[in-house]
């Protein structure tokens, strides 16, 4: 199997197990999308529809309001759902380019001369992450070389809270030290095609069965 560009998730999915991200990537394991995943995109599209061209916000999301009023006053240019890709190099990249290496979206921003704030929609329960945001700071830095401040939040939906971290140009060394190691895990997988996998408390919710994983906690039809 070739290596695919890898993403936050993607690497997060290989790091929890092994085994049940290479039966996603091969579709041994079908794509299923739950009633939260629906919501997720609704609310993503919504958002989006709501910064592009004013569109009034359902009903379900009427609390969000006041939040997108706050970035429509803000000073700076606004994008939605905005692509980043590099290569190996740390070099920009399209998203399908046949050298893209990691990839991340952000689904809001606001850009100054100098600075630039994106955010992140979340819509299930609170959980803080810096790798995700520390990331998405890296991209937008190789990205806009005239940026040096890069302000990324994770925008919870539910709580209508922010979790916020701040990134410059000179962290960037220190970010992809802590990514590498398990990037080169991920690559070494693929080189020798081993997918291990990894019992943890998240086994319950696996849909491997027995044959695909001896760990598979899937009653048998």
């Amino acid at each position: 199997m070739s290596r695919p560009a890898w993403s936050y998730t993607a690497l997060n999915d290989f790091v929890n197990c092994p085994r049940q991200y290479n039966l996603k990537k091969t579709k041994e394991l079908p794509f299923v999308e739950t009633d939260q995943i629906r919501w997720g995109k609704v609310v993503h599209k919504a958002m989006e529809d709501r910064l592009k061209s004013g569109k009034q916000l359902p009903v379900e999301l009427e609390p969000l309001e006041p939040l997108m009023q706050r970035i429509d006053a803000a000073e700076g240019v606004k994008e939605a759902e905005t692509k980043y890709t590099i290569n190996e190099e740390f070099k920009p990249v399209t998203w399908f380019s046949k050298d893209a290496w990691v990839r991340g979206q952000t689904d809001v921003s606001i850009e100054k001369p100098d600075e630039i704030w994106v955010g992140d929609y979340k819509t299930g329960k609170r959980r803080p992450d810096s790798d995700q945001l520390m990331l998405f700071g890296a991209l937008v830095l190789h990205h806009k070389p005239h940026i040096n401040v890069v302000k990324t939040s994770f925008i919870w939906t539910k709580d209508k809270a922010l979790d916020s971290e701040t990134y410059v140009r000179d962290q960037l060394p220190t970010i992809w030290k802590h990514f590498m190691p398990k990037v080169a895990r991920l690559e070494q997988a693929f080189e020798k095609n081993q997918w291990p996998p990894r019992p943890s408390g998240l086994c319950g919710w696996c849909d491997a069965t027995k044959a695909q994983c001896e760990f598979s906690k899937k009653e048998p039809k």
